[in-house]
């Protein structure tokens, strides 16, 4: 009997032992995957009462057209157009600005408030005066519609001058002291009865001739062309050519005007030609180098260099003008008589532009002064903000009670 109980003590534990291996070797039970449920489409439209909700006018603007093309018009007369609207809303509808981009953009209201469902017209006038080319303006109409506060309303053209002159900007380019130019202006008319009477520069150193109007054909329109002559007089002196030209009509009021830009070069190269003093501060440390070089290779002197500031109160900047020759290089035909001018000095303590002329003094007979512009903006420095402090508070202290 004794044996058969040991027997099942072993069989007992054998199998406790089993149980417990099992237990330690199984995989992990995992949860089962939830489905996800349809959302109800309901629910997606739902507002909810606790999120505060934008107030709506009810007026809604609705144009019929945003653009207008006035196709080719002549510059003599004043254009207009009408932009139609409807109030496509539930409440009132408030035009509260129109604004045209430019002066030439003129628009006009009959009144601001439409009803539901009423329409509107907004009135654009252009005016095409002084203009010639593709041109594209806009109208700006601001309104209390949740959806479109500001809409744009857009006016093309191409404008095509009763007269005009070509180019406008007329470029001589760099001409060499006592050098003969002669460049040519056209003036073309649309108008059969228009003469030119005459062209008058407002500088001395050009003139002019207008030559006998031409009938011919220009995008299928009969015109009338009238060349203009400019010529850059021999005597004119070294240094810019900024000027214009007036061509007067026998149309009262009428002058057509055209610009003449261009540069007379003596025989000594200047590099730079115009001093730009960038980025400056307050008490800053100035400094730049200018040099003159001979054109034509003949030497020449420079006796001194002197500042010319254009505000006599500010007072010169440059305290430094060191002047300095640069010898030509023995046997080398590429070296030309030259000098070296360094300049020197110190910002303003206040801030604002600066300019004025360097002049350069020199025993070429033609070329005495020879003046070179400098110009630049001197940085205002802020001023430190004040900082409040408080005085420390202090406790108050809790009066002693008499013995």
């Amino acid at each position: 009997m004794t044996g058969i109980k040991l027997a099942a003590v072993v069989v007992a534990t054998a199998g406790m032992a089993m149980s417990a291996w099992a237990q330690d070797t199984a995989p992990a039970k995992t949860e089962p995957v939830t489905k996800p449920q349809p959302v109800n489409p309901e629910l997606l439209t739902k507002v909810n009462p606790n999120q505060p909700q934008v107030p709506s006018s009810g007026g809604k603007i609705v144009f019929t057209n945003q653009l207008h093309d006035f196709g080719v018009i002549s510059d003599d007369r004043k254009v207009e157009t009408e932009f139609t609207f409807t109030n496509s809303g539930t409440g009132p509808l408030e035009i509260t600005k129109t604004a045209g981009s430019c002066g030439c953009t003129v628009p006009a209201l009959s009144k601001t408030t439409y009803a539901p469902g009423e329409s509107g017209t907004i009135k654009v006038q252009f005016d095409p005066n002084h203009k010639r080319g593709a041109q594209t303006t806009t109208v700006t109409v601001s309104t209390n519609d949740d959806s479109a506060r500001s809409v744009v309303l857009t006016l093309k053209s191409d404008v095509r001058p009763m007269v005009m002159a070509d180019p406008q900007v007329l470029s001589l380019g760099e001409v060499r002291r006592g050098e003969a130019r002669k460049m040519t202006v056209m003036v073309t008319s649309r108008k059969a009865d228009l003469t030119i009477m005459g062209a008058t520069p407002t500088i001395a150193t050009i003139s002019t001739n207008v030559l006998p109007g031409v009938e011919a054909q220009v995008n299928g329109e009969t015109v009338w062309k009238y060349p203009v002559e400019v010529a850059v007089s021999p005597s004119a002196p070294v240094g810019p050519v900024n000027g214009s030209v007036a061509i007067r009509t026998n149309e009262v009021g009428r002058v057509i005007n055209f610009t003449v830009q261009g540069e007379i070069l003596g025989d000594v190269a200047v590099n730079p030609q115009r001093v730009q003093l960038q980025a400056i501060t307050p008490g800053q440390a100035l400094s730049s180098i200018v040099t003159l070089k001979s054109r034509n290779g003949k030497p020449f002197k420079v006796s001194k260099v002197e500042e010319l500031p254009a505000n006599a109160a500010m007072g010169a900047i440059f305290t430094t003008l060191d002047v300095k020759e640069i010898p030509q290089k023995s046997g080398d035909p590429t070296t030309v008589p030259s000098f070296m001018i360094t300049l020197g000095g110190v910002a303003p303590s206040l801030g604002g532009s600066v300019s004025g002329y360097l002049v350069v003094h020199t025993d070429l007979p033609d070329e005495k002064e020879i003046k070179i512009p400098y110009y630049g903006f001197v940085r205002q420095t802020p001023k430190p903000v004040p900082v409040e402090t408080k005085p420390a508070e202090v406790a108050p202290v809790a009066p002693t009670q008499p013995k």
